[in-house]
């Protein structure tokens, strides 16, 4: 098992490098993580390069990707992206087409701001959360 330090995704290269390909649910033993939530921990290391990740018979593989070179755990930058409500039909086709579970966002009459994927909470926003969002996406100061 490895240590509680460095992000999951520099644990899963080093736990990788030792042990070479293995199934989320092996990986997730390895790093002693919840099996649940590795894919969502590793998305961006995969999106990366840093790791590679292949389907067989309904299983996730992970393995080293090109980008594995790291020695750092890699870096991790806060960014706010806008996105029109122009291109939400765009954004939607571009999830169809990656075959992602579809998903919705809901605005409450309190101002929270939930996104869901399958009737699960993926992401819950506070209206002042979400207004310091809006803020940083216009380039106001907070």
């Amino acid at each position: 098992m490895t240590n509680s330090t460095g992000t999951v995704a520099h644990e899963a290269v080093q736990y990788l490098r030792a042990h070479g390909e293995q199934n989320t649910t092996a990986l997730a033993i390895g790093l002693g993580r919840s099996a649940k939530r590795i894919a969502q921990h590793l998305a961006p290391a995969v999106s990366a390069g840093i790791l590679s990740r292949r389907l067989e018979a309904g299983f996730a593989f992970y393995r080293l990707g090109p980008n594995s070179d790291l020695s750092e755990p890699p870096k991790v930058t806060n960014a706010v992206v806008k996105v029109s409500a122009l291109a939400t039909p765009s954004i939607f086709a571009y999830a169809d087409q990656r075959g992602a579970a579809p998903f919705s966002a809901a605005l409450s009459t309190d101002g929270r701001l939930l996104v869901e994927r399958h009737g699960r909470v993926l992401l819950e926003l506070t209206n002042a959360e979400r207004v310091v969002l809006l803020q940083a996406a216009q380039g106001v100061a907070a």
